[in-house]
């Protein structure tokens, strides 16, 4: 791959990437399908403890629906059988409201996505401004001619699009 076409996915992925923040949500405002996180309470760590295993303090998912019977979140859930492949599922949670500690709606953090969008543009930049200055150059080097050129990896650096901060 090039190095503009590099330069263009990483700055693809930064122009997507998003850092996200939760903020207290109000029952009346938010909207099925809006990203939740339900804070369990002690009474449902140990409810939810055969389901989601030991320790579960939060679960996070779209919300399916929240009245005075509680809260419904849709998750997703992998299934592994002997044999094939893991599946994974779609499932709707009930949390009942003795089980809910608070309730917390996943929100776009403009600054820290602005951040992160500046720092992956600026990686690219620097990938392109060393591989013009220690990249070389071809010439005198025909079809067939001289060894086959080398590939070199300038940096490598691991990352996550979507932080939830």
């Amino acid at each position: 791959m090039s190095i503009v076409r590099t330069t263009l996915v990483i700055a693809a992925l930064a122009v997507t990437g998003g850092c996200y923040r939760y903020v207290p949500a109000d029952r009346a405002r938010v909207l099925p399908g809006a990203e939740l996180r339900a804070r369990l309470t002690d009474a449902g760590v140990e409810e939810m403890r055969g389901y989601f295993g030991p320790n579960v303090r939060s679960v996070k998912g779209p919300l399916a629906s929240w009245d005075g019977e509680g809260l419904a979140l849709l998750i997703e859930t992998s299934v592994q059988r002997e044999g094939f492949p893991p599946t994974s599922l779609t499932d709707t949670i009930r949390l009942l409201p003795y089980y809910v500690a608070d309730v917390e709606l996943q929100q776009l953090d403009g600054k820290r996505t602005a951040g992160f969008t500046a720092a992956m543009l600026g990686v690219a930049a620097a990938a392109v401004l060393a591989a013009r200055a220690f990249g070389g150059s071809s010439e005198g080097l025909g079809e067939g001619e001289g060894p086959e050129p080398e590939a070199m990896t300038l940096f490598s650096i691991p990352f996550r699009i979507g932080f939830p901060w």
